[in-house]
This record gives structure tokens, C-alpha cells and sequence, in this order.
């Protein structure tokens, strides 16, 4: 084959493949390109994740975010109109889920100091009970809201002989163990730019009991005089509480007695007393 053949064939051969060409993309249908359309609208308060009911909000679970116009609700806080929302809303109580990317709407939250605010931290189950407490009573004013206390009831019990003589006796002895404390007067959370501890002095703690330990409060109260003693922040031997039901136990339960007697701890010995609630002797 010569030379001139060679290149009629190559010739040949290119223009077979831009024709291929050609044909395939006349048969494409061409691409449309959206424009950018660019998002404008008031900067709207929204949770910046998935907030569970009773959780109060932290400034991480909360963020701006803009909102188009069209979409706007009367109810949505706006940063034009609260700027300061997003420090405001910080620590108010969830009382729907939320969800990331949903608007905070003051239905849905409450803040503190607003009613129902203290019905929303209460946990499931529970009840917000208040005792009258004095520095005496509550650890100096150290007992601060989220601490866990026992409780502890004081009673004077009739007449005993020593030595010839005779003189009340007292006895003392755990009601309540574990119990959380709510607030003391209307203080609900401790101060988190105190750089040391800083006491609480009130006349009334609230605590966060079972209906049961509820009634078994309101009945030592009227047995003799209660103070609350104040446990440390870990648990002995570094037991954990989360993943079990909280130890809000009476002193019924953890001694094994039955439901109408106390173990009381006196003058070295330690035995079962009948617990009534008036008359008790």
C-alpha cells in the first residue's frame, strides 16, 4: 500500500469519528444551569439541635438562623426585634421536644421565673415538696439547688431512767435518702460565675420526692424537728446513678422493716420503731 493510500485512509477514518461525534450530540438534550438564588430574610432564634422535653436549653442548643419572609410567623423571635434573645432563652426549660432546626416559640419553652417554670424541671413521677429550713438545719446555707440531701428527723420520745433520775429521750434517724433539691426560697440554680462557694441562706427548701416520700415528709414534720444533711457529689466507691432508678429511698426501704416502722439509732443500740402520725410515743 503506498504512501497516498495510507493518508486517503486516515483521512477517512477521522472524519467517520467526528461524524460519530456529531450525531451524539445532536441526539443530548442540553443542560438547563439554575441561577444562585441567594436566601434573604430576618435572621430567626432555632434550636441548633434535638431538644429533649424537661432539658434546659444550653447556649450551644441554640443558634440565628435566617428565615425567608414569605415563611415568617408571628410567633418565631426574631433578632431585629430580641436581639438579645439568645442569652435570654439560655437556661429555659423545653416543655415540647424540640427539634434541630425549629424555631424557639414562647409556647413551646418557659423561661425562668415564668409561671410553670418549676413544674417544667420537676422530673416525670415526682413532686416538688417545701420544708422550712434555717442555717441550723441546712448545712450553714452550703445545701445549694441540684445538691442531693438526706433528710433526717429529730424526735423527743417520753421519759427514761438514768441513774434514779429521769430525762426525755431522743432519737434520731434517717427519713429520706438521695433527694434532689429543687430550690431554696426562689433560688433554682447556684451562681456559675462565683469563683468559690457562695451559701444560700433561705427559710424554705424545695425537694424533689415521690408521692410516697412526699407523705412520709409531711409526717415527719409533724413528729419532731427535720434537717437535711448534705451528700457528697460522687457517689461511694464511685457508683453511678444514671441507668437506675434514683435512690430516693425511706429509711423503711433500706432497712428491710416493714412500711410502718423506722429503724432508730439511740444511745449506741439501734432497733425498730412503730412510725404513726400523731400520738407517737
Amino acid at each position: 500500500m503506498s504512501v497516498r493510500q495510507i493518508i486517503v485512509l486516515v483521512v477517512a477514518l477521522v472524519a467517520a469519528i467526528g461524524a460519530l461525534v456529531m450525531v451524539r450530540g445532536l441526539g443530548r438534550t442540553p443542560q438547563k444551569v439554575e441561577p444562585t438564588v441567594a436566601v434573604s430574610g430576618p435572621r430567626v432564634l432555632v434550636a441548633a439541635k434535638d431538644v429533649a422535653v424537661g432539658v434546659a436549653l444550653q447556649p450551644n442548643d441554640l443558634e440565628w438562623r435566617m428565615w425567608t419572609a414569605s415563611a415568617l410567623s408571628p410567633n418565631f423571635i426574631e433578632e431585629a426585634a430580641d436581639p438579645k434573645a439568645l442569652e435570654t432563652y439560655t437556661g429555659a426549660v423545653a416543655r415540647m421536644g424540640l427539634v434541630a432546626g425549629e424555631p424557639i416559640m414562647a409556647g413551646r419553652v418557659v423561661k425562668p421565673g415564668d409561671q410553670g417554670f418549676m413544674a417544667a424541671i420537676v422530673s416525670p413521677g415526682y413532686r416538688a415538696v417545701a420544708m422550712r429550713i434555717s442555717e441550723e438545719t441546712a448545712a450553714s446555707g452550703f445545701i445549694l439547688p441540684n445538691d442531693r440531701v438526706d433528710v433526717i428527723l429529730t424526735r423527743k420520745v417520753g421519759l427514761v431512767d438514768i441513774g434514779g433520775g429521769s430525762t426525755e429521750e431522743v432519737r434520731s434517724g434517717v427519713v429520706l435518702q438521695d433527694v434532689r433539691v429543687l430550690a431554696i426560697d426562689k433560688t433554682y440554680k447556684a451562681n456559675p460565675s462565683a469563683t468559690e462557694p457562695e451559701p444560700i441562706r433561705g427559710s424554705v427548701a424545695l425537694l424533689e420526692l415521690t408521692p410516697r416520700d412526699s407523705e412520709l415528709l409531711a409526717m415527719a414534720d409533724e413528729m419532731g424537728d427535720i434537717s437535711l444533711a448534705l451528700r457528697p457529689v460522687m457517689p461511694p466507691d464511685g457508683a453511678d446513678r444514671a441507668g437506675s432508678q434514683r435512690r430516693n429511698s425511706t429509711a423503711l426501704e433500706q432497712n428491710g422493716a416493714a412500711r410502718d416502722k423506722v429503724r432508730v439509732h439511740a444511745f449506741g443500740s439501734a432497733k425498730d420503731q412503730s412510725v404513726v402520725s400523731q400520738g407517737a410515743n
